[in-house]
């Protein structure tokens, strides 16, 4: 589409996160000194434990650009060229005509960047998160920007609590949802079995059922750290039309535990279907096929950034695989299902 919009509001990260990867730029943070003073005991441990790696991708880095006389990196130059005007406003549009300025300040609102008094941009945040964020944010801007908000509840629940495992099914499913809950926001259709019904974060009046409090407690945090989460967004000083950007769609309502959310792509890969139940609507399989791919990916990009092992939430990445590999074999399963049709040409 020759009109479409090429700015998206975190474009100027890969700038920073440039920077930080060029050992001849002042803001490369590689094998510097780390900071544990903020850290939990396990954290730092975590840290001290895979520091030694970080000092060997410094030395790598080096050797590169010493050798070779490259670095992985994007220059000022080319990260101005690309905010520029777009041809939609070329050709008579409305836009913003400083938006590398605009990126900045939204990086530095959101606490991934520091902007320094030369305007370069220094990483403010764990280097896996944000690359995490960037292969992100060209498709799925605002999903990107809400799993940031959720990591440290994430991580106190399964990773610091002791009674938690990635080898257990239950606390893999219980991620899974998690992370359903924040990137597959989609309302739950009327009559339908809502995600939180099915996990029983609530549960229908005389049904005789029990609320599960540990899938509540949890369900719950997720939702404040969304609602806290457009609230500060609610107050960055920049073009409504780019805040609306950041912030995930059924973020209203008053209940604790959000809007009704539609539960399709759990379903599917909970019960481990093969394929769709005769009576589901090709629309509809069409919709859930679709969203489970788009999980997938975002499960995918999450999963190879953060189980670096000289990340900060590193440990988060046993759940991200056991999550994509059942993904991955019930698109699988879909896809067999729907290649396995009668040949029409056959007598």
């Amino acid at each position: 589409k020759l009109l479409d919009n090429p700015h998206y509001p975190l474009m100027a990260l890969q700038r920073a996160l440039a920077a930080s990867n060029d050992p001849n730029d002042p803001n490369f943070i590689h094998g510097r000194e780390i900071d544990y003073s903020s850290m939990s005991q396990q954290e730092k441990s975590d840290r001290e434990k895979w520091s030694r790696m970080s000092n060997s991708f410094e030395n790598a880095i080096r050797i590169t650009a010493r050798s070779q006389n490259r670095v992985p990196t994007l220059d000022e130059a080319g990260m101005v060229h690309q905010s520029q005007p777009s041809l939609a406003q070329f050709c008579g549009q409305d836009g913003i005509a400083d938006y590398y300025g605009v990126s900045k300040e939204i990086l530095r609102n959101l606490g991934y960047v520091r902007v320094n008094d030369d305007d370069s941009m220094t990483l403010a945040m764990d280097h896996n998160v944000l690359s995490m964020v960037w292969e992100l944010s060209v498709e799925f801007t605002a999903e990107s920007v809400a799993i940031v908000a959720c990591l440290p509840t994430l991580y106190s629940h399964f990773v610091e609590k002791n009674s938690v495992s990635a080898v257990n099914i239950r606390d893999q499913n219980a991620f899974m949802v998690c992370l359903l809950q924040i990137v597959d926001r989609v309302q739950c259709g009327e009559g339908a079995k809502s995600l939180q019904r099915h996990l029983k974060v609530e549960v229908e009046e005389g049904s005789g059922k029990v609320v599960d409090d540990v899938s509540k407690d949890l369900f719950v945090d997720i939702e404040q750290d969304l609602r806290l989460l457009r609230d500060r967004v609610g107050t960055f000083g920049v073009p409504e039309s780019e805040r609306s950007r950041l912030l995930l769609p059924l973020l209203g309502g008053s209940s604790d535990i959000g809007p009704p959310l539609d539960s399709g792509v759990f379903d599917i890969i909970q019960t481990k279907k093969k394929g769709f139940d005769p009576d589901i609507t090709v629309g509809r399989r069409n919709e859930l096929k679709s969203r489970l791919y788009r999980f997938g990916e975002i499960l995918r990009v999450f999963n190879n950034n953060i189980q670096q092992p000289h990340g900060r939430y590193k440990e988060l990445g046993a759940y991200s695989n056991k999550c994509f590999t059942a993904v991955r074999y019930s698109l699988m399963d879909i896809m067999t299902q729907l290649a396995d049709q009668e040949d029409e040409c056959e007598d």
